[in-house]
């Protein structure tokens, strides 16, 4: 009888750890949202920050600027890269994206468009995305140069620069095709979007995602 009062006793205590356990990191991202596992965890790791009113905006587009400072953020320590400007025309000065993104610039991980801007307030597509994060780890494509079938009616073209990356986040299960087989290369992405195309990422690099067939 004593051990049954304990337990219950034990029970009771834990409930505040776990209903504190489950709460939200950022008001707008419940649990009953597809990316709150992956917000959460991007969170822990030091990835992802929300606004100063407590939310994340999940619906929200995302702009170049903070497309490129996520993926830094997921490789390096942005606060202590050393202070840099002028590596694109448009980002100079004390803007908040400038470190991150001259850094990527260095590491050839952005390149800019033909006429030498990076445009940092112009939403981020899904392809860009993917180019931008997995040459920021260096992921060796070549093995998926051989694949040259279509990969949905909207990604049929292997000379596309977007094919391998696209190929790549299928085969490592980041992506699918959406209701009509379409794979939206030219996509604008959300932080949402972002969100679980990266965890995907890093649990598949640390073999805690399997791998499906094209």
């Amino acid at each position: 009888m004593v051990s049954l009062l304990l337990l219950v006793i034990l029970l009771r205590s834990l409930q505040p750890i776990a209903a504190q356990a489950a709460e939200p990191s950022f008001a707008d991202v419940p649990p009953s949202r597809e990316e709150f596992v992956a917000v959460e965890d991007l969170k822990r790791r030091g990835i992802l920050e929300g606004r100063p009113d407590g939310t994340f905006g999940p619906d929200q587009f995302v702009n170049r600027a903070e497309a490129v400072t996520v993926v830094v953020r997921a490789v390096a320590n942005v606060r202590n890269l050393p202070p840099t400007e002028g590596c694109f025309p448009d980002v100079r000065g004390e803007a908040w994206f400038v470190r991150a993104v001259c850094y990527a610039r260095e590491l050839e991980w952005v390149r800019g468009y033909p006429d030498g801007t990076f445009q940092p307030v112009r939403t981020v597509a899904r392809a860009e995305f993917l180019k931008i994060l997995l040459e920021a780890y260096g992921v060796d494509l070549e093995p998926l140069a051989a694949f040259t079938d279509p990969l949905a009616p909207d990604a049929r073209e292997p000379s596309q620069w977007y094919f391998p990356y696209l190929s790549y986040a299928m085969v490592s299960s980041m992506t699918r095709a959406d209701g009509a087989s379409n794979l939206n290369p030219g996509a604008a992405l959300t932080p949402g979007q972002v969100a679980l195309l990266l965890h995907r990422f890093l649990l598949y690099r640390e073999e805690k995602r399997i791998q499906e067939l094209l």
